[in-house]
């Protein structure tokens, strides 16, 4: 009797630690979902199902290598013949499901690519994930610096007067980084840069992470696909109806070992790769290229040109435009480019966030971009229309900071790898000019790295990050309470 009490005691008192146990990431997602909002934000599926695709049944997916099933790692049946099928719709020779992300993608593209101590060219607007893919690798980078312009405030294209000035300086480059299309949605003459690459034996790496979809519309930029890259990483949840963290890695010529490649698969990817996330990749892949897919697409490109002919012609009100020559080759329209002068781009965000439930991607000082993708509706697009009207007629408005062109051109002298890697100290940011960075400097927006490690910190730094905290940029990579100081290499 009292070891039956006793018993039913910690029954009881476990049942109680259950209920009390805390799940705030699953409370607040519930209560977020409770909210009906027009969703221009990662990831693409917009949290809505498509033709082939039950969520219901996902739970009964999350499988492991067992009987029937296949090894992500070492492909013999289900997953071996997905991947073919994928590689056929994009038309390249090897494509791979990278389950962290398009970040895991390109870090198994610079590995496969280079050795230990290779140089490599980065577009200088490139995502973080290649900065710190180089630091992995070990190697040694060059920037490439894309055209600034002025009038929109907008980081541009790479032209290839600045690929081949570079390249004239470095004559012993493995692999170059290219960014295409960049966040904007801008892109570059791609061909031109990849033809130059090429002639000199470099292995073309292009992070397309943000255009997964523009293989399926002809209106949209040619994929790197099409053009004759040899690696090419598509983040698949970012513009497919994809859920986060899924990821393609494309092999698209003899340039790079397939099996390097596979092996740096398996060294860089966990173990136990999830089936929801390839199988709702394979699904995602198959509607966008299906009938359906490719006209709900066509059909929100058509949507996007009457939104901005009408913004267009609104007093106040400016969309960037897809024929500006001089500030890219082309342009990725489905990532939409708003302006309301006089209200800065981060305040607009908020105010289509809390006033009309409308969320963007992200804002720099006078832009908010969203992105659309096939599983966004004309309602949502009328819905957006709408706000940006009231807003124009109805909210304050202030003079907005310009900046002259942002970018500085980096004085490399240490490997990034190195300097990350080297015994450091902190200083305040006004000391520590000439001295060799160990960190990032990255302002946010507009989320280009200003400083890497190994790079000479100069006045334009310290100038730069004074003009960008006055008008309330966050700069990540500065430490302290008050972010003015830097970790520096120490240099013997």
């Amino acid at each position: 009797m009292l070891i039956l009490t006793y018993n039913i005691i910690i029954i009881k008192n476990i049942e109680k630690r259950y209920i009390d146990i805390k799940t705030p990431i699953y409370n607040k997602l519930k209560e977020l979902s409770q909210h009906q909002v027009v969703d221009f934000q990662f990831p693409g599926h917009r949290k809505r199902t498509f033709d082939g695709l039950d969520y219901n049944l996902l739970p009964m997916f999350d499988t492991t290598e067992t009987f029937g099933t296949d090894n992500l790692h070492s492909p013999e049946g289900i997953i071996e013949e997905s991947m073919e099928e994928i590689a056929r719709v994009y038309g390249v020779k090897h494509s791979l499901y990278v389950v962290n992300g398009s970040t895991g993608a390109l870090h198994i593209a610079l590995m496969s690519a280079t050795n230990p101590g290779d140089r490599i060219l980065i577009q200088r607007n490139s995502h973080i994930g290649v900065y710190n893919g180089a630091i992995l690798s070990g190697l040694d980078v060059e920037y490439l610096m894309p055209y600034y312009d002025q009038e929109n405030q907008v980081v541009g294209d790479l032209k290839k007067e600045e690929v081949l000035k570079v390249l004239s300086e470095n004559e012993d480059v493995k692999a170059i980084v290219l960014l295409h299309p960049s966040f904007y949605g801008i892109c570059g003459n791609l061909k031109e840069i990849i033809d130059i690459c090429h002639e000199r034996n470099i292995i073309v790496i292009v992070d397309e992470a943000h255009g997964p979809h523009m293989y399926f519309n002809d209106r949209l930029p040619k994929s790197a696909c099409e053009l004759g890259a040899d690696l090419i990483i598509h983040s698949s949840h970012k513009t497919l109806p994809a859920m986060t963290q899924t990821a393609l890695l494309h092999v698209n010529s003899d340039r790079v070992d397939i099996d390097d490649v596979r092996l740096m698969s398996r060294m860089l990817q966990t173990t136990s790769p999830s089936y929801i996330f390839m199988t709702n990749t394979e699904l995602a892949v198959n509607f966008t290229d299906s009938e359906n897919g490719r006209k709900r697409l066509s059909d929100i490109c058509e949507a996007i040109d009457e939104l901005e002919e009408k913004l267009s012609n609104v007093k106040g009100i400016h969309v960037l435009s897809r024929k500006q020559d001089e500030l890219f080759y082309s342009r990725d329209f489905t990532k939409l480019m708003i302006e309301i002068e006089g209200i800065k781009g981060a305040r607009l965000r908020n105010i289509l966030h809390e006033d009309y439930s409308i969320d963007m991607e992200y804002a720099d000082l006078r832009h908010v971009i969203g992105i659309v993708t096939l599983m966004n509706t004309r309602e949502d697009i009328v819905k957006l229309y709408e706000a940006i009207l009231d807003i124009n007629e109805n909210y304050e408005k202030i003079k907005i900071h310009e900046f002259e062109n942002p970018l500085i051109r980096p004085d490399v002298v240490m490997s990034i790898s190195k300097a990350f890697y080297a015994n450091s100290e902190i200083l305040k940011l006004e000391d520590a000019v000439g001295r060799i960075s160990a960190s990032y400097i990255n302002p946010y927006p507009p989320g280009i790295p200003q400083l890497a490690p190994g790079e000479r910190i100069t006045k334009e730094h310290l100038d730069l990050v004074k003009e960008l905290s006055e008008v309330g940029i966050s700069i990540v990579g500065l430490k302290g309470k008050d972010k003015n100081l830097i970790k520096v290499v120490v240099e013997e």
